[in-house]
């Protein structure tokens, strides 16, 4: 009723090794707010779409399944159909279903982990990636396990750093 509504379309080849389509985080972190077109200049490509909806609060995390690199950097709750790239750059939609815990190799206990860069609730495992920030900004009611590769490096009670090379 308002009218046409103007849209772009990108079209690429994705077999081209010319060709790499991958997300980029605003200001590289999760949670922040950046103009597409100002991480466009920051990745130096040649073409950018904004790709997932956020949360209009602060902080301002994306509500969709989020893989960059291998690495989890967010998941949802919400069973939203994500787009995703394979490593062997196969196309795959669907809604992605998953379980992640984290076992305690001396008396192999598993935990669900409930989150991944986001505000930890009462009772609730939330891993921090260094994609998070530099501190997981919690308070010090629950305790913190840094870990550096594959190893436990220190424990503490909130606020923890989050090493580049690991996460809490």
């Amino acid at each position: 009723p308002r009218g046409p509504v103007n849209f772009h379309v990108v079209a690429v080849n994705i077999n081209s090794l010319d060709i790499e389509v991958k997300p980029v985080l605003a200001h590289n972190r999760i949670g922040r707010l950046e103009r597409v077109s100002q991480m466009a200049r920051r990745a130096k490509v040649y073409a950018a779409v904004n790709g997932s909806f956020f949360k209009s609060k602060s902080p301002h995390l994306p509500v969709g399944f989020l893989v960059r690199d291998g690495r989890l950097i967010n998941k949802t709750q919400l069973g939203r159909t994500t787009l995703g790239i394979t490593q062997g750059r196969r196309v795959v939609i669907g809604i992605p279903r998953m379980k992640n815990q984290i076992m305690v190799m001396h008396n192999r206990k598993r935990f669900d982990v409930l989150g991944i860069n986001r505000p930890r609730k009462p009772g609730e495992i939330v891993v921090y990636t260094p994609e998070y920030g530099p501190r997981t900004k919690t308070n010090a009611w629950g305790r913190e396990t840094i870990v550096r590769g594959d190893r436990v490096v220190a424990e503490t009670t909130g606020d923890a750093m989050i090493p580049e090379d690991g996460y809490v």
